[in-house]
């Protein structure tokens, strides 16, 4: 099995958001659309511990509701657990996927920043943001949840974008073949 690289953004790591930053900011999450229907493999974020939660972090799958809020979580990736975690720079951190979850190509789909150690204004887990100059898709998302249970934050063509990299697993590429029928490529 080999992880390919589908959907990313990496820019400049000028801001960040606080993950289970006291009531306020419960979940956060970028928008993507996959290029090809297969497993996810991994997805990598750009995080940076402050403090000491004592927990675990995690990725999950969401699907889109079509005006551009997740609406229903279909997969979730192995817990990361935050003494692992650099305090002293962002780096990256990889998210695996113990369960075999299929993103189909050109929909719309979420990950989902999320965590399980208590809110708390001095002791979380950043995820990096470029506030600066993204080119990532102005028509995709990137959106915080707090505590109400509301998605807001940024809309498409904001300037702001998630530093994410999504990778599928090649051994599970689906292919229409002339007839209309999927094809599993081993």
């Amino acid at each position: 099995m080999a992880l390919i690289l589908d959907q990313s953004y990496y820019g400049s790591d000028d801001d960040y958001f606080e993950l289970r930053y006291g009531a306020d900011y419960t979940k956060g999450g970028v928008q993507f659309i996959p290029t090809v229907t297969a497993n996810v493999g991994k997805v990598t974020l750009r995080l940076q511990k402050e403090g000491t939660p004592s927990g675990n972090v995690w990725v999950e799958l969401w699907t889109d509701n079509g005006t551009g809020e997740p609406i229903s979580e279909v997969g979730q990736s192995n817990n990361v657990a935050c003494s692992g975690i650099s305090s002293v720079a962002l780096s990256d951190v990889d998210f695996a996927w113990g369960t075999t979850y299929q993103r189909v190509a050109g929909n719309k789909y979420w990950y989902i920043f999320n965590g399980d150690y208590a809110e708390s204004t001095s002791a979380n887990i950043h995820w990096s943001i470029d506030n600066t100059t993204p080119s990532y898709p102005s028509t995709l998302y990137g959106r915080v949840r707090y505590a109400t249970s509301v998605w807001t934050g940024q809309v498409a063509g904001n300037s702001q974008c998630f530093n994410f990299k999504e990778y599928y697993d090649d051994t599970t590429i689906v292919v229409s073949t002339a007839k209309g029928m999927p094809l599993l490529i081993y």
